[in-house]
């Protein structure tokens, strides 16, 4: 879309992102944190760059993915010492791209790649997922709620006017309230990680166990 790509790893920009992430806190004290969209943009290279470790198209380059990680090392303790959250929407699924970040807003939340994928690099962080609309719940809507309660995770709130994003009307409105329960007690939800906790007796069911605070 005729976008133009910044390095976040170059000083200059890097300390532009730092002020404004600084100026939020300042004028803005009673945000509860930022949700940084689109991290498909780290697969590219900057050219002009080299930062000793990657190699793009037979010469030395700054992979964006290690530029990212030296922004957020900066950012997020920032917001983490105002008691602020950093959620991303991660198009490209690492760990290491996770590991100042709060939780997942997954852009994809309706795509099953994307949400097994996530649901394990948030064994102990919140995952939201984004439902595009009504038709990406499919015919089964309790299949499709209870997928995401078997992964432990949210789905978006269905508001009039979402953009590009699951709308309320009658059906789905009975479908988060039939499920608005199961889906609070997931609150600060961790995965149980022992070996054979739980077995359904002849595979009849899928299961999973987390542990809250509550």
């Amino acid at each position: 879309y005729r976008s133009i790509v910044v390095d976040p790893g170059e000083p200059v920009y890097a300390n532009h992102l730092v002020e404004q992430i600084n100026r939020y806190i300042e004028k803005l004290p009673h945000f509860e944190g930022i949700t940084i969209d689109r991290l498909d943009w780290t697969r590219h290279y900057n050219t002009h760059r080299d930062d000793g470790v990657s190699w793009f198209n037979d010469a030395p380059a700054r992979s964006l993915h290690v530029s990212w990680n030296s922004i957020i090392n900066k950012i997020a303790p920032i917001l983490h010492d105002k008691n602020k959250v950093l959620f991303i929407n991660n198009h490209v699924k690492r760990l290491d791209d996770i590991k100042q970040v709060d939780g997942i807003f997954d852009e994809f939340g309706d795509v099953a790649a994307s949400i097994n994928t996530n649901a394990f690099l948030c064994v102990n962080k919140p995952l939201l997922g984004w439902c595009h609309n009504k038709a990406a719940i499919g015919n089964d809507f309790d299949a499709f709620m209870q997928k995401h309660l078997h992964l432990g995770m949210y789905q978006i709130a269905h508001l009039p006017a979402n953009d590009h994003a699951l709308l309320a009307d009658e059906e789905v409105d009975q479908l988060y309230l039939d499920y608005g329960q199961l889906l609070k007690v997931m609150k600060c939800k961790k995965w149980v990680l022992v070996p054979g906790v739980i077995k359904v007796v002849g595979n009849k069911a899928k299961a999973n166990i987390f542990k809250t605070d509550s």
